[in-house]
């Protein structure tokens, strides 16, 4: 767009349904990234469903990215699982 205040907020919950490589992704959009919602695949817990959050940190990792993580997740079966289960996964990335 040529614009430099134009920047992308990507869900990983709609890259899992609609992109051919959550990688591939990750990569095109790097420049203009600036906040990821995170969620399993079938939007609990990180944990809860099938994705590689492993990969997928790695991935994150990989293009340098510093910016914004959310979970955007169902708050099942209570919000304060939910939150430990998500902390769980993403403290190597948190940390790092």
């Amino acid at each position: 767009m040529g614009n430099e205040h134009f920047k992308l907020m990507v869900d990983l919950f709609h890259m899992n349904l609609e992109d051919k490589s959550i990688e591939e992704s990750f990569i095109e959009a790097k420049p203009y990234l600036t906040h990821i919602h995170i969620c399993d695949s079938n939007r609990l817990a990180l944990g809860r469903g099938n994705l590689d959050f492993k990969k997928i940190i790695d991935i994150i990792k990989g293009i340098g990215y510093r910016g914004y993580i959310s979970a955007e997740i169902i708050q099942f079966p209570r919000q304060e699982i939910a939150l430990e289960e998500t902390v769980k996964v993403l403290r190597p990335f948190l940390s790092a």
